[in-house]
């Protein structure tokens, strides 16, 4: 492959897939005031809109704290890169100077102090991000299997033949209904901090023999196990020990779900891929590769060619793929090793994929976690 066709702009391979269908449901959990629903935003114009003027500091605050910021259909990640330091956490108030146009003074700098850190999520059909918002993101994909997307159709027929009806359901729907009463009665119970058993030393232990050859990006993968127990722990608050009026105790069960749950998204998500190219990685490219001719070395002498994918692809999805989308994955499954690319040494206009593992790195299951929520403690949530 070369340069020039790697650098090709990437289709959007997985769209109409539910992308920001998710988001916007779940956000129907929480409070109006605490969610940001943002269509479509330049790099600039998201710190020029909103905030309030601070004489003392001389600067505009925008206070995200608690917030949940909902980017519906970005075409770029220009703005996601703007937002580095607020994506990393690195301190609770971030201070930004950009520039603003007037008809009177021309062009003066503003100061901006942006108070967080906020919840985000981006919703994208893009499959470019930078290195740097890989590591400071988790990339999930939304699923296009064949039950899925026949509920799907099931739904929407409902939503458009007869809307009162659907609207009826749904709010009456039994699990939604304990969702928000729990929601709810979390919010109530007070709960600012959980604590981890043993200073975290078993959390360490067990993600330091997962991980016996670490790499920088660990530093980011790894709070984010705590992030996933502190979650379980809070969503079974009422069955956790309070250590302080505002404080609960974890359990071992809180941190095997963590580790359950990290294990979901863990193998494309540490390599940096979206689980949507991973998972054509595992149902396509690898079992064309798997039993390719090998010399007495063991190295591939053969390779499979893009052709070849292509048509593998349609068997495995019954979904055509375009060639420059077909590069574009393949170029992002040889920056993280998993294939290597070459030209045809028959007719350099084709490109021959080759593996370059011996061996099948098979992620876990995708049968969902059952059972995230222990039995009611009896607290009134209602």
């Amino acid at each position: 492959m070369t340069r020039t066709e790697q650098q090709l702009p990437p289709s959007s391979p997985n769209t109409a897939a539910g992308k920001s269908y998710i988001p916007i449901e779940l956000a129907n959990y929480f409070p109006e005031g605490e969610i940001i629903k943002i269509a479509s935003a330049s790099p600039t114009a998201f710190f020029h809109t909103g905030g309030v003027w601070d004489k003392e500091k001389q600067a505009i605050i925008v206070d995200l704290r608690h917030k949940t910021i909902i980017f519906l259909d970005q075409s770029h990640f220009q703005l996601i890169e703007r937002l580095r330091p607020l994506l990393s956490h690195d301190d609770k108030e971030l201070e930004s100077w950009i520039t603003d146009k007037t008809q009177k003074y021309g062009l003066r700098t503003k100061k901006v102090i942006i108070k967080g850190p906020p919840s985000v999520i981006f919703c994208t059909a893009r499959l470019d991000p930078d290195e740097q918002e890989k590591t400071r993101m988790l990339l999930l994909s939304p699923s296009t299997d064949q039950q899925k997307l026949v509920e799907a159709l099931e739904l929407s027929a409902l939503r458009k033949s007869n809307p009162e009806e659907f609207e009826r359901r749904i709010r009456q729907d039994s699990k939604g209904v304990w969702l928000r009463n729990r929601i709810y009665g979390i919010r109530q119970w007070g709960i600012r901090e959980i604590t981890i058993p043993d200073d975290g030393k078993t959390v360490f232990r067990r993600f330091i023999s997962e991980h016996p050859h670490l790499k920088p990006r660990h530093q980011r993968d790894f709070p984010r196990i705590f992030s996933f127990i502190k979650a379980h722990a809070l969503l079974n608050c009422f069955n956790r020990e309070k250590i302080k009026p505002d404080t609960i105790m974890a359990t071992e069960a809180d941190i095997e779900a963590g580790f359950k749950l990290y294990k979901k998204i863990k193998f494309a998500n540490e390599l940096g891929l979206s689980p949507y190219i991973y998972k054509i990685y595992e149902d396509v490219v690898e079992p064309l590769l798997r039993n390719v001719l090998k010399d007495s070395d063991g190295e591939p002498v053969e390779g499979k060619t893009t052709q070849e994918i292509l048509k593998k692809h349609y068997e495995v999805r019954h979904k055509t793929l375009s060639p420059d989308t077909l590069k574009n994955i393949l170029f992002q499954l040889e920056s993280v090793g998993l294939i290597r690319l070459e030209h045809d040494k028959t007719d350099k206009r084709r490109t021959v994929v080759y593996p370059t593992v011996t061996f099948h790195i098979s992620s876990p299951s995708s049968s969902d976690i059952q059972n995230y929520m222990e039995p009611d403690s009896g607290v009134n949530r209602t």
